[in-house]
């Protein structure tokens, strides 16, 4: 008999489709980084050569960032759209009949 007074939440049997820690783990710098640019807006303009460097340094991290956010989309993509085309080849045959 099932034990019913404990029941596991919704979705326990239906992990999500991609990697949850690394999406948290970018989430968290991606959020970091844009708290860091606010903190830039606030300051107003630059005024001098070392803020400059440290604006281009800010710029740097934040397309770093982004790079590596969409390299790593690509990445846990890649296995669904592999999927994806094994279906389309095993209907494309039936097609062909």
């Amino acid at each position: 008999m099932n034990d019913m007074s404990n029941p596991p939440e919704a979705g326990h049997n239906k992990p999500p489709v991609y990697d949850a820690e690394v999406l948290a783990e970018l989430d968290k710098k991606a959020r970091d980084l844009a708290d860091a640019a606010g903190e830039w807006v606030e300051n107003g303009d630059l005024k001098s050569e070392t803020q400059a460097e440290k604006a281009k340094d800010f710029v740097d991290q934040a397309r770093k960032l982004y790079k590596e956010i969409e390299e790593t989309r690509v990445k846990e993509k890649e296995p669904h759209l592999t999927a994806g085309r094994e279906v389309d080849e095993a209907f494309s045959t039936l097609k062909a009949i």
